[in-house]
């Protein structure tokens, strides 16, 4: 076998489990498959022998060899004897237990994002102190990963022109970098790298147990505006490496200016209580600046207009505008404007009295309702023109009349409107009145759709995924290398609330304790086939060709019920060479 047919990666063996599958990672150095708690990779099954075989990969399969155990280990229902090489797709049972091999990208089992740290293990040191060859091997592995980083970006900035600052995602990128060297360069619980010049819950970087961040044996490690929080291994004195990390920490700091300035900014604060940001915190640099602005508009009684495409969180947006208000003990009322007919969405914004139709009951409208507070008006732009004159009247006046009703009544509101059609062009055409748009956009506020502001998503993935897990009543590990890269990836042309949803559903298919893969995302976001594949990396002829020798493997493993040898067969290539290009190009099995 040729050296470039060799496969690489990480072996899992995923076993059988109450009419579904868990998945066990099995270490590089070999794994012992076992029911004893001694066991690397524990089966908890009547027919698995305490010590029951031992596996250890290599670059072509992995070695299989029963330890003597009461049951025995069958391949393909054949008892084996000594040692034998299993590779992908091989089934075997350990006992009565089924269990298949699995190759898989390495990305796979790494995690970019920690939300609940990986099971303990055995491994470790008994010592009290951090070695000298711990420091040693972080200085001379981790630390140059990391200035490699940083001058990787500041060499593509000299390549563009670009200014220092100007793109956030290269910041984000430094800072996910240098959290991930030191949380895995050094016993860490739990490592954090945030922004407080910015916002406190501005994080760049989060790895580990986040409660141990609350706890009092947090050291605390700032660095111009950035500062990294690290909660070490109990018992562990570890106090000499703080320099090391105050050190990545300037680094990091270096690549984010526009937080040095704002933390070091001697403009007085915004009097009065100061109105958090919505969780997770945003940092990418241009919707902070739009959330700021929009604090400073909230003081006043001014009309803003929430512009941007669907799904990019204007609700939120106006939300957090009431919140800041002098009106925010007052009622937020929410009426999307699109989703009634025009007589009945007259009956919601108005009010109506009892008696004006058959069996109907006085009830108060919109305007009534939101008197002395706000009321936020979504998709404004698909209002009949006819409603959009009486809207105009309420806000001059001050006061509502039920449809049906004879006396006014008070209806001293703000009013937020949002939309995603453009209202300029609709003025033009008649179709919307000039004079309720200066009414009600004394303030224009744009979101960017999810795709200009990807140094969000990380956080935002993290937050939906953990808050649907919790829903399910299981803890999540995390998120993978691969499946946040396929994340970043993919364009998401229903923006944030896309991303939610699909965290929701992603949820629904993730064990206890694992991590979130690339396999349990649809399959437009998983292998790039769907139409919302980022126009930013289909443009090459290398993504277009990757795209398509995907789509031809994944149809056909689909013909022949993912049986890899008869794919092979069928599109002429060698076993080995077709798993191989099935984990480079992510294809799940």
């Amino acid at each position: 076998m040729l050296a470039s047919e060799r496969m690489t990666g990480s072996w899992i063996l995923v076993v059988a489990a109450g009419g579904g599958a868990s998945r066990r990672t099995i270490s590089p150095a070999g794994s012992v498959v076992g029911s004893g708690a001694d066991a690397g990779l524990v089966l908890d099954h009547p027919t698995v022998s305490r010590r029951h075989a031992a596996l250890e990969p290599d670059g072509d399969g992995v070695w299989l060899e029963d330890l003597g155990s009461s049951n025995g280990t069958r391949l393909g229902g054949t008892p084996i004897t000594g040692r034998v090489l299993v590779g992908p797709g091989d089934r075997v049972h350990f006992g009565s237990l089924e269990a298949r091999f699995e190759l898989t990208d390495a990305r796979e089992v790494e995690a970019a994002i920690e939300l609940t740290p990986p099971p303990a293990t055995t491994a470790g040191t008994d010592s009290a102190t951090l070695s000298v060859g711990s420091v040693r091997d972080f200085v001379l592995q981790a630390l140059p990963q990391v200035v490699g980083c940083l001058e990787t970006l500041r060499r593509e900035r000299a390549r563009t022109g670009s200014r220092g600052g100007a793109d956030y995602r290269g910041g984000l990128a430094l800072a996910q970098a240098a959290g991930d060297a030191l949380f895995h360069g050094f016993p860490c619980r739990a490592l954090e790298i945030r922004a407080p010049g910015l916002d406190d819950s501005a994080i760049l970087f989060r790895g580990g147990d986040a409660a141990a961040l609350e706890g009092e044996d947090v050291v605390r490690v700032p660095a111009g505006a950035v500062e990294t929080n690290v909660c070490f291994t109990p018992g562990l004195h570890a106090g000499g490496v703080v320099p090391l990390i105050e050190l990545v920490t300037r680094l990091v700091a270096l690549e984010l200016p526009a937080f040095e300035e704002r933390a070091h900014s001697t403009s007085p604060p915004v009097q009065g209580t100061k109105v958090e940001l919505p969780r997770p915190a945003t940092v990418d640099p241009v919707v902070r600046r739009i959330y700021e602005e929009a604090r400073r508009v909230a003081r006043g009684d001014v009309g803003v207009l929430i512009r941007g495409e669907s799904g990019t969180g204007k609700e939120v947006l106006a939300q957090f505008l009431h919140r800041c208000s002098p009106r925010a003990r007052g009622e937020l009322v929410v009426l999307n404007c699109a989703a009634l007919p025009q007589d009945l969405l007259e009956a919601e914004l108005f009010g109506i009295e009892r008696g004006v139709a058959t069996g109907v009951e006085a009830r108060p409208g919109k305007f009534e309702i939101a008197h002395g507070g706000t009321l936020f008006l979504d998709e404004i732009g698909d209002m009949a023109p006819a409603t959009q004159a009486k809207i105009l009247r309420v806000l001059q006046e001050g006061e509502v009349f039920r449809i049906g009703g004879a006396a006014p009544r008070a209806a001293r509101v703000r009013v937020l409107a949002a939309t995603n059609r453009d209202l300029g062009a609709m003025i033009e055409a008649g179709s919307f009145r000039l004079d309720l748009y200066h009414r009600i956009a004394d303030c224009r506020l744009t979101l960017p759709p999810l795709s200009e502001r990807l140094a969000d998503l990380p956080n935002l993935a993290a937050h939906f995924l953990a808050r649907s897990a919790k829903d399910q009543g299981i803890t999540v590990r995390g998120i993978s290398k691969a499946a946040l890269e396929a994340l970043m990836t993919f364009s998401w042309p229903g923006n944030v609330r896309q991303l939610e949803r699909e965290m929701a559903r992603a949820a629904l298919f993730l064990e206890d304790g694992e991590l979130l893969q690339t396999r349990h995302l649809h399959d437009e976001i998983a292998t790039g086939l769907g139409p919302a594949r980022s126009a930013a990396s289909g443009r090459t002829l290398k993504a277009r060709l990757e795209a398509h020798e995907r789509r031809v493997i994944t149809e056909a493993l689909a013909r022949h019920d993912r049986n890899v040898r008869a794919a092979a067969t069928e599109l002429g290539v060698g076993r080995t060479t077709l798993y191989r290009r099935i984990q480079e190009l992510g294809i799940e099995l």
